[in-house]
């Protein structure tokens, strides 16, 4: 085996736009992936403050509690989207749901991964409980969430920090 004649780029490049192009990648796959609740598009409730919360802060829930859109992952791969929820009531099945999802060119939605929550979930009343959602990424589209509540009472849950890792090595 020559590796001098292994061919790795259809074109010559120079040992700086290599390093370059390594600099971009390194700096887009170390960029922050975590969102404050209060960071999200909402519709309806409140910005909270409860000392439990990552930084304080917090979100109180309506129908469609927030989403985030066209965030941009650093490679195609597998991920998990964690979450955090605090209850103030017991939470039906399926009352509370999370989908990951991605549009293509045209817009349309493609779903990668829906949550929805069992009556295991939340458990502790009054108290803040993390779960998560895995999905695969596919193609370099850019991804959204999305959280939905379907509980009757308006501020019987609050929503903290989102954020997503890479499963990928």
């Amino acid at each position: 085996l020559d590796l001098r004649d292994l061919i790795l780029w259809g074109t010559i490049r120079s040992e700086r736009r290599i390093k370059a192009s390594f600099a971009a990648g390194q700096d887009l796959m170390n960029k922050s992936l975590v969102w404050p609740a209060s960071d999200l598009r909402h519709y309806a409730g409140k910005q909270l403050q409860d000392v439990e919360a990552t930084n304080g802060i917090c979100w109180t829930v309506d129908t469609i509690i927030g989403k985030k859109e066209g965030i941009v992952l650093p490679a195609r791969g597998d991920y998990e989207l964690f979450f955090r929820v605090k209850p103030f009531t017991r939470i039906e099945k399926n009352n509370f749901i999370c989908e990951v999802y991605e549009k293509d060119n045209s817009g349309n939605k493609k779903e990668l991964a829906q949550w929805k929550n069992s009556p295991a979930d939340f458990s502790q009343i009054d108290a803040f409980q993390s779960t998560s959602v895995r999905f695969t990424s596919h193609t370099q589209n850019p991804i959204s969430f999305e959280f939905q509540s379907f509980i009757p009472s308006k501020g019987s849950l609050l929503l903290d920090t989102i954020f997503i890792q890479s499963l990928t090595n």
